[in-house]
């Protein structure tokens, strides 16, 4: 059987984005820019667009934001963080605030950036005993049910990832950039250091968490600000 023209495109923008002629994370073509390069009607080349979102090799956008090439993901690495300290000790959360966020302009620019409201806002701490290690700061997009989302992350031992699962998605890659700090004013805030004796020689690890589906769509965003000296931080990885 003869290959429609669509699906001509899509096998060749397929093989683009595989061969990574078009390079990970970079912004995709647009349609009219296919268009002229295919000699093909604009709907055509929507279709061939619309069959490579769903196989995950291109990320959907807004009318604001570009299209982009599915990221770079990685293959057998894996991330430990624990205390030194934690033997015999146990960590627990506290939850500071879950709420769907309907602005723009109540969600952090470099969110925005990525993600378009509504997003869901998921803030808690992360505690060792009676020691405030981490505040973690999560955005879920709108492409998720997101009040069912908030209700699964509200019923007792639930958790964000138990909870996405349950409604389908399979949080699978994880993209981590760190930066180690001195406190700032709103880190001693969050971390409650402001009566620590300590508090000019605590070291602060800022972390840019972004989580995707096992299709390559962003699930969360994530800010996590942790004291580097609760936390170990361990990651085993291949090399390419």
């Amino acid at each position: 059987m003869a290959k429609t023209k669509w699906t001509e495109i899509f096998e060749v923008l397929k093989e683009r984005i595989e061969t990574e002629i078009y390079a990970p994370s970079q912004n995709f073509p647009t349609n009219l820019e296919l268009s002229k390069e295919f000699n093909a009607h604009p709907m055509t080349i929507q279709s061939a667009v619309n069959a490579l979102i769903r196989e995950g090799l291109v990320i959907s956008s807004s009318t604001r934001n570009p299209r982009k090439v599915r990221p770079k993901l990685p293959h057998k690495s894996t991330r430990k963080s624990f205390s030194r300290d934690s033997a015999g000790k146990k960590f627990h959360k506290n939850l500071l605030e879950l709420r769907i966020i309907t602005e723009k302009k109540d969600i952090p620019a470099e969110v925005s950036a990525e993600i378009e409201a509504p997003v869901l806002y998921y803030c808690h701490e992360q505690w060792l005993e009676d020691k405030l290690a981490a505040v973690s700061r999560s955005y879920m997009p709108n492409y998720i049910n997101l009040p069912e989302l908030e209700g699964r992350i509200k019923e007792k031992g639930s958790g964000l990832y138990r909870s996405m699962r349950a409604m389908g998605f399979k949080p699978k890659y994880i993209d981590e950039t760190l930066r180690a700090t001195l406190p700032t004013e709103q880190d001693i805030k969050d971390l409650k250091l402001e009566d620590d004796p300590q508090k000019e020689k605590v070291v602060i690890m800022n972390i840019l968490r972004k989580v995707f589906n096992d299709d390559g769509r962003l699930l969360e965003y994530c800010l996590l600000t942790d004291r580097a000296d609760v936390y170990d931080f361990n990651y085993q990885f291949t090399m390419d």
